[in-house]
């Protein structure tokens, strides 16, 4: 016979209020919900060579010792996934440097809030 226990959900209505956004959520407190819940992206294109590449692929070409200067624009449908490639790679950046496998990277995130040009360097001064 079993002892008279209360069962709780695991997840309550709040904690999942709380969890789930319409917007990525880029803030560091949530990045372990984002990467419990991430799928690798594949199928990438580099619209100038036509070539494909999974976000790790895309990554270590982003950062290949033998390129000085590296500019990636990100585009797509909305609900393509930017803004979860864009998140990813901005912590697969942070690991790197934490490891020391890159070394004079700073991760800077500028989000569009308001679009203007004076808005992104404050942003990437308080960073």
């Amino acid at each position: 016979m079993t002892p008279n226990r209360v069962v709780r959900p695991c997840w309550t209505r709040e904690g999942v209020q709380n969890s789930l956004y319409n917007v990525a959520n880029l803030s560091a407190s949530h990045a372990d919900y984002f990467l419990a819940s991430h799928t690798p992206i594949r199928g990438l294109k580099d619209d100038r060579t036509g070539d494909t590449y999974t976000e790790e692929q895309l990554f270590q070409s982003l950062f290949d010792p033998s390129r000085n200067e590296v500019m990636g624009i990100v585009h797509g449908e909305p609900g393509s996934g930017k803004s979860h490639l864009i998140r990813w790679l901005k912590l697969r950046t942070e690991v790197a440097v934490e490891d020391g496998d890159l070394s004079e990277v700073r991760s800077v995130l500028v989000r569009r809030i308001a679009g203007s040009f004076k808005e992104a360097l404050q942003q990437i001064i308080e960073q």
